[in-house]
């Protein structure tokens, strides 16, 4: 072979490659992502008959998958078999149209949501496979169930938990804004339940505790494009800011807009967290290299921290918290400060996960407060939850109830042996 006709033959293959490659980067899925050059990926419908999951695909085939609430499995079949037995299916091809894309899936003849319990819906939501990139579809759903929340039960949100912890475990390569406050807006539903139904879901599984590491675990996944992320709903705000000189940190602050009256007077202080310049100080140069971010959440109600006991906490109001990375931040050289909107009776406290059972209570440790004008200041030696607890709150009427228990034990004693 001379080297002309081999410079020939070497044109021709990385023309035919060159092709090979437009054709992959067609719509894969109609999901909006990119997909093999001949397969539809993965993915999952959501309509008002529910959620489908649709298997990876090659071109021209047919898929078929049954109707989300009319599935009953033939005796021989597993979870995700085609193979099912009185149930009414919908069929979906993989067509191709300058690369490979979903068709459409004809699900009219399934029974609608609306004549299917919320239960049996989230339960079904629970079983759901998140593939990559359609969290947010699950997200979606998951706020839609949760959007009447007075009437949520125990079951309910014990499935609803465990949605979000799919959720979670689907984005751990990392997770948008859109996701993010699609997530946030459910949670905010959430938090709407009834107090008993928070207890008894953190008293059963710890579901309420289970939803706030979720919140600080999805915030470390969101992408960072822009440098900052807000998230704003009802009930709980977020706000996840990146951190690109760890060497030269110049501190932080988070303080969350509160809504305006009509006269434009200033609203009042919600709550407002500052990180100190040397907040890294005590860091390995391993653990400085872990961090890229600082995420914020201002929960408006203290509603998702629940001891799991009957009396519960009352009136705790706001819940601040403030987290840097997956790096734990205690014993720091100056402290993190916390202003709340002043309020007679209150101390300064933060949630412990580890009290009560591993159930979770409020604790002073390592927080002194500072009382101001117009505010309560807490200094605290650590990153975690905040907040006002009321002095007759329930991790006081629990102690005073020990104390009170202790001594009239001790009087009885005295009694018997005097």
């Amino acid at each position: 072979m001379n080297r002309f006709t081999f410079l020939v033959l070497m044109v021709v293959v990385v023309a035919v490659q060159g092709n090979g490659n437009q054709g992959g980067g067609g719509r894969g899925g109609g999901g909006g992502g990119r997909g093999p050059p001949n397969r539809c990926r993965a993915e999952i419908t959501f309509d008002d008959k529910g959620i489908i999951q649709w298997p990876s695909a090659k071109i021209g085939d047919t898929k078929t998958r049954p109707c989300p609430y009319d599935r009953r499995q033939a005796d021989s079949g597993e979870e995700g078999d085609d193979e099912m037995t009185n149930a009414t299916m919908v069929t979906r091809e993989c067509l191709d149209d300058n690369g490979p894309m979903w068709g459409p899936a004809n699900t009219s003849e399934c029974t609608p949501d609306s004549q299917v319990s919320r239960g049996n819906r989230l339960n079904h939501l629970r079983g759901t496979f998140i593939p990559p990139g359609q969290a947010k579809k699950v997200a979606d759903a998951l706020s839609e169930l949760t959007a009447d929340a007075d009437g949520l039960e125990e079951g309910d949100l014990t499935s609803a938990v465990d949605v979000y912890d799919n959720i979670l475990e689907s984005s751990e390569n990392g997770t948008d804004r859109d996701t993010l406050k699609s997530a946030m807006k459910g949670i905010g539903n959430i938090m709407k339940a009834r107090r008993e139904t928070l207890r008894a879901s953190q008293k059963s599984n710890r579901g309420a505790g289970r939803l706030i590491e979720f919140v600080e675990d999805i915030s470390r996944l969101v992408s960072l494009e822009n440098g900052t992320v807000n998230i704003v709903e009802d009930g709980i705000d977020v706000r996840v800011e990146a951190i690109e000189n760890v060497e030269n940190f110049e501190g932080l602050s988070f303080s969350p807009e509160a809504d305006g009256d009509e006269t434009g007077d200033s609203p009042p202080l919600k709550a407002k967290i500052d990180l100190p310049e040397t907040l890294f100080s005590k860091l390995t140069p391993e653990q400085r290299a872990l961090i890229d971010r600082a995420q914020f959440t201002l929960y408006e109600s203290d509603a998702l921290f629940q001891t799991g006991d009957e009396e519960g906490s009352e009136d705790v109001g706001p819940v601040i918290s403030a987290s840097v990375g997956d790096v734990p931040l205690q014993d720091l050289d100056d402290p993190v400060t916390i202003a709340f909107e002043k309020k007679e009776g209150r101390h300064c406290a933060y949630w412990d996960f580890g009290k009560n059972d591993g159930n979770g209570d409020w604790s002073t440790a390592g927080c002194e407060r500072v009382v101001a004008d117009d505010e309560i200041m807490c200094k605290c030696s650590h990153l975690t939850n905040f907040a006002l607890v009321p002095d007759s709150g329930a991790s006081s009427q629990r102690a005073a109830f020990g104390a009170s228990l202790f001594g009239v034990l001790m009087s009885l004693l005295l009694v018997y042996l005097y």
